[in-house]
């Protein structure tokens, strides 16, 4: 399986201007990990903001001059939380180097980068509307990409998403077997966030065709 050079990760100290930032998002895609217990500091790019992408509510960086985009500076991650994290971002944003401001220091980091632009709307992204809005469909997201980290790679898990959110919501989708096999054994247990999204959309399915009926 074909794995992303994380050598510019441990390096440097992790800059997340998105969702790693929550601690739910991050215990489960660093593999329990908690957040409390990382060496964390707020800090700031400068001349870039964060807004949502076109196609969804996530965030975006956004060359801006005389912006700054907040975020936090996470230190000391050790390389298999380095690796899960890789998977989580790759193959759509790969790690690059920048400075940011840090206790009125300004220090290298290592930043997760859309390796192409990504189309851009002007509204700003926070983390606080992200999680009042979004984070329940994020969190089983998250937690249904990380049961598949060394199971696939990230470009099948890229190609097959429509087809594997279906079959964990019990409809058609064809999947490699290895893929397959690993949605059969999530489907007796698919986890905590997953399984209360499901129930979510079981719950609004069943409303609408009550409504319709």
């Amino acid at each position: 399986m074909a794995q992303m050079d994380t050598a510019l990760l441990r390096n440097h100290p992790l800059f997340s201007f998105g969702t790693l930032q929550d601690a739910d998002v991050f215990h489960v895609v660093t593999g329990g990990l908690s957040l409390k217990r990382i060496p964390h500091h707020e800090a700031w790019l400068a001349d870039y903001r964060v807004v949502n992408a076109i196609d969804g509510p996530h965030p975006v960086l956004q060359p801006a001059a005389g912006d700054w985009a907040p975020g936090l500076l996470i230190h000391d991650l050790p390389e298999s939380a380095l690796d899960r994290i890789a998977w989580f971002e790759w193959p759509e944003f790969q790690p690059g180097r920048r400075l940011v401001v840090t206790g009125g220091a300004t220090r290298p980091c290592a930043c997760f980068l859309p390796e192409q632009t990504f189309p851009a709307s002007e509204a700003p992204w926070s983390l606080e509307g992200w999680a009042r809005e979004e984070k329940t469909e994020l969190m089983a997201y998250a937690e249904l990409m990380m049961e598949f980290y060394r199971v696939c790679t990230a470009e099948e898990l890229d190609l097959y998403w429509e087809d594997l959110l279906a079959r964990v919501k019990g409809r058609q989708g064809q999947l490699p077997s290895h893929m397959e096999a690993r949605c059969l054994q999530l489907g007796k247990n698919p986890g905590r966030f997953l399984e209360a999204y499901l129930r979510l959309v079981a719950f609004e399915e069943k409303d609408d065709h009550s409504a319709a009926s």
